[in-house]
């Protein structure tokens, strides 16, 4: 985020101390130093009457914008009365200040107060809600390079591109303003970060500012994937989740500010003059960029007539420069990610491949993977030469997006780091390589399912908002649950890109280290190929509309309920990145309960088909069913991985220092909220009407997994599903805690079933 290069008195980057470290950790000395001389600099040595000065300073600044908020409040209720509304042309003037001011001022507050690790994802938010508040009154642009990318395509006129710049420029230093006021003992500077040099930094802004502003052309702007009588609902979403993809990915190069408003804000200090008319120059390159390449991949959007447009298929070659573009932004981000040492490179690839996922969805098919390339064509839903000619522009585009990766690698102060796709320290091939293999086949299998099905009758709209949130999140999933067992690429173009990463950096791979390069790509093809073999089991009706699904359904609640445990063992037992666990986990299951729920009702847990039996929407019989699959599932996900993952062995019982009595009482309310939550969601004929179905409910009932697993994960290890504590109780075949624990579920399950059917008389 901008926070890693802006403040003189703290430094943070993507690869800096997060808040968390101790202050004195060695590698970060030079730092601390840095720190302390910088604060020594701005806050002087003040005693006595120059003490009480500084402080009267700094309260006069802080009294200023409580004295002019409540003045503002009054004004825009003065103005929100019946006759005295803004005009429609202001409103939207009002409109980008307040969204603009919004996101610069996080920023700031991020500089000053953040941290590190989450900088990114704080901005990604507020600009994500802001482009939603604000989208139906001003179109939500938020961004000069924007408005200017809108204005190059002709989806705005210039002269409101002009009163929409001063509008967002005048809120950046404003927000900027109030940060400094609220904030006297630390100064904004915006800079490249060292050691990189200014043309690092201007590329990486460009690069990521052309991105947000492509990702705002194809998922806002577009006539077809966001057509006015059938509009979608992600572009916030895509929107605002590019922030999560550059701010880890450049912000130790740049700042991450992509933005001219961010940038000359933070550049108060000199008036925007400085380093800020250098980085907004840069980024209206990446605005003008991206409106070339959107008049490129989208030549349809010329077309006048809805007809021309809704039978329009793209020819081959627009669909390579789409999965060139893809791609390219996919490979890079991740190796700008491994540059940086951060510790969420899987979410940012995640962010990265999710936006442009729903940027290009409708072009090409956004594969941007030779594995799902492959499982496509197995699976009939791409031509086998169309296939090979997308596989081999995928491949094409990583290793261009590792080369570029390499040019910023010798510049950093990492350079002495080498990296190569190889199995992780104290794993062999056959381990790693299996790895690669089933995430790569969750993430082909989930492509499948939610991208090339047909619709489910209760769909209205034709378009569908979880198709690209579901493929990034496989990426979260498998990313942080194997990443320190085989780097959790899961894409034979992002192998090749790390490869020649790799390569070019001091110390280059050896031919051993090639032949793993080899051996990973063929297992990612392989889990490609079985995800199509699977998804004919699971979805039959795809092939014959008549076929009955109900060994299909057991096949999905066993493949379902599969990859949610054996994600929860490899976050047990490889334990690469524990901070990220329960959003892994979480996002597993949101996946799979997409994936599986057209077929089978997506239970995965024996505690929700129990609670779904208790209000009568599953028969008695169903039930005992889907119990032997699911059971069958975790048993089996939990020896696979055990045996792959040798000598370790997961143990389950309450974490200390919390009793039994507590763990137990832990997983019975979390249980109860997941079930809860499925019957609201997914199963309420009022939330969840058979003509006109929601599509959250997936995101619902994964997200209750991130809340209570960072929530109780240290209480009780954050089972939630008896599948899942049978699973880590394996060593004792779940007749010690693992029963107590199911038995628990069970009970807050029943307790969901009964609340459901108090607040919800309606459904029964």
């Amino acid at each position: 985020s901008p926070a890693s290069s802006v403040l003189e008195q703290k430094k943070l980057s993507t690869s800096g101390r997060s808040r968390d470290e101790p202050e004195g950790s060695p590698s970060h000395a030079d730092d601390d130093a840095a720190a302390a001389a910088a604060g020594a600099a701005t806050s002087g040595n003040a005693t006595g009457a120059g003490a009480e000065g500084a402080a009267g300073s700094k309260d006069s600044n802080v009294l200023v914008p409580l004295i002019l908020i409540p003045c503002c409040v009054a004004v825009l209720f003065t103005l929100s009365r019946p006759g005295a509304e803004l005009p429609a042309e202001l409103a939207r003037y009002v409109a980008e200040f307040i969204g603009t001011f919004a996101l610069v001022f996080t920023v700031v507050c991020c500089v000053f107060l953040g941290s590190a690790m989450w900088n990114p994802i704080a901005i990604a938010c507020v600009l994500m809600v802001m482009v939603y508040a604000t989208g139906p009154v001003s179109g939500g642009n938020l961004n000069p390079a924007v408005s200017l990318s809108l204005g190059l395509v002709g989806e705005l006129d210039w002269a409101e591109v002009y009163k929409y710049w001063a509008a967002q420029l005048l809120a950046g230093v404003a927000a900027a303003g109030l940060g400094a006021a609220l904030f006297p003992s630390a100064e904004l500077v915006l800079a490249p970060v060292a050691p990189f040099m200014g043309c690092h930094a201007m590329v990486a802004e460009m690069t990521y500012t052309f991105m947000l502003c492509f990702v705002v052309l194809n998922c806002a702007a577009s006539k077809r994937n966001n057509a006015k009588r059938d509009g979608n609902q992600f572009y916030g979403l895509a929107i605002g989740f590019v922030i999560a993809a550059g701010g880890f990915a450049v912000g130790g190069i740049s700042g991450a500010a992509l933005n001219p408003a961010v940038a000359v804000g933070l550049d108060l200090r000199r008036l925007g003059l400085g380093w800020g008319l250098w980085f907004a120059l840069f980024e209206a390159a990446g605005g003008a960029l991206a409106a070339a390449l959107f008049v490129t991949a989208r030549p349809e959007e010329r077309l006048r007539s809805g007809e021309a447009l809704a039978g329009y298929t793209a020819a081959l070659g627009t669909k390579c420069v789409s999965e060139f573009l893809g791609t390219f932004m996919l490979v890079l981000t991740v190796g700008l990610n491994l540059v940086a040492g951060s510790s969420a490179t899987a979410f940012s690839a995640a962010a990265s491949l999710m936006c442009m996922i729903y940027s290009l969805g409708d072009v090409s098919g956004a594969h941007f993977n030779p594995a799902v390339t492959l499982a496509a064509v197995a699976r009939g839903a791409c031509p086998a030469g169309e296939g090979a000619a997308m596989a081999c522009t995928q491949t094409f585009a990583g290793v261009f997006a590792g080369l570029v990766a390499a040019l910023f690698h010798v510049a950093s102060d990492r350079k002495e780091v080498t990296f190569s796709v190889q199995p992780g320290e104290g794993y062999g091939a056959f381990t790693a390589g299996f790895m690669e293999l089933f995430f790569t086949f969750v993430l082909a299998y989930t492509v499948l399912a939610v991208a090339t099905t047909k619709p489910p009758p209760s769909q209205i709209t034709r378009q569908n908002f979880y198709f690209a949130l579901c493929i990034g999140f496989c990426v979260v999933a498998g990313g942080f649950s194997i990443g320190s067992v085989s780097g959790g690429l899961l894409n034979p173009a992002v192998s090749a890109g790390v490869a020649i990463l790799g390569a070019l950096s001091p110390g280059s791979s050896s031919p051993v280290l090639h032949s793993y390069l080899v051996v990973f790509c063929i297992m990612q093809l392989l889990g490609g190929l079985i995800a199509a073999i699977v998804f004919h089991f699971t979805h039959p009706q795809e092939r014959t509309p008549s076929a009955t699904t109900e060994f299909a359904s057991f096949v999905c609640e066993f493949v379902g309920t599969f990859a949610l445990v054996f994600t929860v063992m490899c976050c047990v037992l490889a334990g690469g990145a524990p901070a990220w666990n329960a959003t892994a986990i979480g996002s597993v299951l949101m996946v799979m309960v997409y994936a599986t729920g057209p077929v089978s009702g997506g239970n995965l847990n024996p505690a929700v088909s129990f609670a779904l039996g208790l209000v009568g929407e599953l028969k008695w019989p169903r039930v005992a069913q889907y119990w032997v699959a699911q059971l069958l599932a975790g048993i089996a996900a939990s020896t696979s991985c055990c045996i792959l993952l040798s000598p370790r062995s997961p143990a389950l019982h309450p974490v200390a220092p919390f009793s039994w009595v507590q763990a137990l009482l832990a997983e019975a309310i979390y249980t109860f909220m997941l079930c809860f939550v499925v019957l609201s969601c997914a199963v309420s004929k009022r939330n969840n009407p058979p003509t006109d179905g929601n599509q959250f409910f997936g995101l619902a009932i994964g997200f209750v997994i991130v809340a209570g697993g960072y929530a109780a994960g240290d209480i009780s290890g954050a089972a939630f599903n008896p599948a899942v504590a049978l699973g880590l109780d394996i060593r004792h075949m779940g007749f010690t805690w693992g029963l107590a624990w199911a038995s628990a579920e069970l009970l807050g399950a029943a307790l969901a079933a009964a609340v459901f059917a108090s607040l919800r008389p309606e459904e029964l």
